[in-house]
């Protein structure tokens, strides 16, 4: 099962570092967790910071979109991709860690 978190940006440095690296290290055998960011004409390279240091992120840069905008073309994107489910976090949202596994 494909889950993609759709994260809608706009200057968002140094919260989006660590609300990525917080679904990052979700755990569970029955997902595979991808991460689209869109980004909103961000001028603090928030873009460039997230592709230089974190890998497997996808970037899609959405000028003037807003958030709901940007959410929808995160998701368009999500299921075009072929992921099951699609839900959208802030950049400034941080999950507990989580893990789950299958049972023996």
């Amino acid at each position: 099962m494909i889950i993609t978190a759709v994260i809608p940006i706009h200057n968002g440095l140094p919260n989006i570092i660590d609300c990525i690296n917080s679904l990052k290290l979700q755990r569970c055998d029955d997902f595979d967790l991808r991460i689209i960011v869109v980004d909103d004409g961000s001028t603090d390279n928030s873009s460039d910071e997230i592709m230089q240091g974190i890998q497997g992120i996808e970037i899609l840069r959405e000028w003037k979109s807003l958030v709901d905008r940007g959410n929808c073309a995160g998701s368009r994107k999500a299921l075009d991709d072929g992921a099951d489910y699609v839900f959208w976090i802030n950049h400034d949202d941080i999950l507990e860690n989580h893990r789950s596994e299958k049972p023996s």
